[in-house]
């Protein structure tokens, strides 16, 4: 059992040698034990938050993911959506073409949308258009989230 009464210290992975501490009970290691050799920790990693329960499970392990998508909030541009946790270019909108309010060029941080309409059929991108740039300057200084 994980409890034992009057023991001195108790082992939160009894089967698991290289491991035996979690402070915050979220099933992520504080540290490795003496026995750790880093062949036998049977695919557990470290808990990046040990002193916070954590569910993150792809980046920074055992530290808070509000959304439930891996990634924890810490490093998670979207932490309140689950379809988006990445933006490389910083414009806030996510990499993720199949999630909420993804960015169409997640590499240019100048254009996130294409446009679909019939007015401008030669500038899908319309960069030539006063009226998309001036939105385009005012969406990245207000980016929606």
């Amino acid at each position: 059992g994980m409890f034992i009464q009057n023991a001195v210290q108790v082992d939160y992975f009894p089967t698991i040698a290289a491991a035996a501490n979690d402070t915050d009970f979220d099933g992520y290691p504080d540290d490795w034990t003496a026995m750790d050799t880093g062949n036998n920790r049977n695919g557990l990693e470290l808990d990046v938050c040990a002193l916070v329960f954590g569910n993150a499970t792809t980046a920074d392990p055992g530290c808070p993911d509000s959304d439930g998508d891996g990634f924890a909030d810490i490093n998670d541009p979207f932490p309140n959506d689950p379809t988006q946790s990445t933006d490389q270019d910083g414009d806030g909108y996510g990499d993720n073409p199949n999630g909420s309010f993804p960015d169409a060029f997640p590499e240019n941080s100048e254009q996130w949308k294409i446009c679909k309409s019939r007015l401008h059929p030669t500038d899908p991108y319309h960069s030539r258009h006063k009226f998309h740039r001036n939105w385009a300057r005012l969406s990245r200084q207000h980016p929606r989230k």
